[in-house]
């Protein structure tokens, strides 16, 4: 039986719109795989169904970037990957002890 660290978490996801995924994951999943790098998370994806594991606070950070963007996408916006590690970067900022609120 393994033991997970008490920091360690893992944040279901479901997102409603199937049509929107494509462009939310990146192609070959290279959004998320970006997200996983940037914040040292593991993201899978199945359906329409995402698991974000890791460490409780870039968990929190990999989950707001991904509804911040799928939110951008369902209103029409083009996102590109400069997007997604543009607000990967502000994620990792907010995470941070010393970032401003």
């Amino acid at each position: 039986m393994s033991v997970s660290p008490p920091d360690m978490r893992e944040i279901l996801r479901t997102f409603e719109d199937n049509r929107l995924l494509p462009n939310l994951f990146g192609e070959h999943h290279r959004n998320l795989s970006e997200l996983e790098s940037a914040l040292g998370v593991s993201i899978f994806a199945h359906g329409n169904e995402v698991r974000i594991r890791g460490p409780e606070a870039a968990c929190e950070a990999a989950a707001h970037v991904l509804d911040e963007i799928y939110r951008r996408i369902a209103t029409g916006h083009v996102i590109d990957a400069g997007d997604v590690m543009g607000a990967a970067r502000m994620a990792v900022a907010r995470t941070k002890p010393d970032a401003p609120s």
